[in-house]
């Protein structure tokens, strides 16, 4: 995790192939317990390598073989991360069919999985609607999110989120804008950097879907050449 953290992906990739072997050899239960550990990390570190439909070729076929026995809070960020791994594929229906099929209420989710987790959860949703272009689903599911979870945005840990929630809300409401200057300069304006060496990848995969709105470049491969570019690391 720490290597994984750190974008030293190929390394983290080293230690996984160990990790796998020493899960292998031993007893069921503790394959039952670490094997999904092993998947999200190995498929996540795949996918900001430029392996994403080996990714979601893994996460399938996983799923597919092996759901009864997944501990229902891994079966969930198995699927959340395969909402992602489609969406960076830009197979946004696809993307949509798994969000659906996780059929349990923001309440239920947040009991099981955390707030932070469906926060998470609903701005891939919103995202996604957006490159459906269904413009007012995500306007509204936007005005959702911001009731839902006002407490938590205005707290400092999450201000950078926040700034993410308004400039999403602002790029729905004025798409026209998105390759100007003036959006570049908003966007440079508000967000909040951090070293290199402490900067989140969640954050920085979010912030690269809006990088390369602006570049009118595909998000995927925005995304993948930011977190492996060597002067972005510490």
């Amino acid at each position: 995790h720490v290597l994984y953290r750190t974008r030293e992906f190929k390394r983290c990739l080293e230690y996984l192939a160990e990790l796998k072997t020493a899960i292998e050899s031993q007893l069921k239960s503790f394959r039952d317990k670490y094997y999904p550990r092993y998947v999200l990390l190995y498929a996540s570190a795949k996918s900001y390598l430029g392996f994403n439909s080996e990714s979601i070729n893994m996460i399938e076929n996983y799923l597919e073989k092996e759901q009864s026995r997944i501990a229902l809070r891994y079966q969930l960020d198995l699927k959340l991360n395969l909402t992602v791994y489609y969406f960076q594929n830009e197979e946004y229906y696809k993307a949509n069919r798994i969000l659906l099929d996780i059929h349990h209420s923001d309440k239920w989710l947040e009991k099981k999985m955390g707030k932070e987790w469906v926060l998470r959860k609903n701005l891939v949703d919103i995202i996604n609607q957006y490159e459906r272009e269904n413009y007012e689903i995500a306007l509204s599911r936007m005005k959702s999110l911001e009731r839902s979870f006002s407490s938590l945005l205005e707290t400092q840990m999450y201000s950078r989120v926040k700034t993410f929630v308004s400039l999403i809300k602002y790029l729905i409401n004025h798409p026209e804008e998105v390759a100007t200057t003036e959006f570049f300069q908003k966007v440079d304006a508000q967000i909040e950097r951090l070293p290199t060496d402490k900067e989140d990848l969640l954050a920085m995969a979010f912030y690269c879907w809006l990088k390369s709105k602006m570049q009118r470049e595909p998000y995927y491969k925005v995304l993948v050449e930011t977190v492996n570019d060597v002067t972005l690391k510490a």
